[in-house]
């Protein structure tokens, strides 16, 4: 090992997984963090997936699915930090009505820089 990396320290990684699933909905949580110990840099990267689907109304007067992620990123040192935060959000709804055969799907999309 050379000598001008015997010294280096090594930025240290750090990724879970969490995952949970009801009747009505399934979700998948990521983060991943990384710590520099040298220069007091971190980043952190934290992600949400979820789904979620369902009758609504009274006695079941449609479905609805709606698929939802949830991007949070922050980078900064010992003097500040960047936040980034984005949402995207897709709903189908249909309609279980025998005079009226609809299905709407709304898009929705938002970002916030903090």
């Amino acid at each position: 090992m050379p000598k001008n990396q015997k010294n280096q320290i090594q930025p240290s990684w750090k990724t879970t997984k969490t995952a949970s699933r009801t009747q009505a909905e399934q979700s998948v949580i990521r983060k991943s963090d990384y710590y520099n110990k040298e220069d007091g840099s971190y980043e952190k990267d934290t992600t949400k997936v979820t789904h979620s689907s369902g009758a609504f109304g009274r006695g079941g007067f449609g479905h609805k699915d709606e698929y939802k992620v949830i991007n949070k990123y922050k980078v900064g040192d010992s003097k500040g930090y960047t936040e980034y935060y984005t949402e995207e959000k897709v709903r189908t709804v249909k309609y279980d009505n025998t005079k009226i055969n609809n299905k709407k799907t709304v898009y929705l999309n938002t970002v916030f820089i903090c």
